[in-house]
């Protein structure tokens, strides 16, 4: 996937997914395609726990993804499902 970028030049899709990284894009769970809102989910596990999906055991993503659930909606449900944390930890890393 390519598109132009305000320099008339192409962006990667891999650029485009920095981009994100760096808080650049502003993205809802309405327009990201999977592998974008799956790298947020990523982008907000490291940044809460220091650990991404590929870290942790499988957990139901793309149902997640699939039932409209927002990346830190998803985020919380990985983490929910690693049991690494009390009811009260995860509230706590979500407000």
């Amino acid at each position: 996937m390519k598109r132009q970028n305000s320099n008339n030049g192409l962006l990667s899709s891999g650029d485009h997914f920095h981009q994100q990284e760096k808080g650049l894009l502003i993205m809802n769970k309405l327009s990201n395609t999977y592998k974008e809102w799956s790298a947020e989910v990523d982008r907000i596990l490291v940044k809460k726990v220091g650990l991404d999906q590929g870290c942790m055991a499988d957990w139901l993503s793309r149902d997640a993804y699939d039932d409209g659930l927002s990346a830190e909606e998803g985020a919380l449900i990985c983490l929910e499902a690693q049991d690494f944390f009390s009811d009260q930890d995860l509230a706590e890393l979500f407000n």
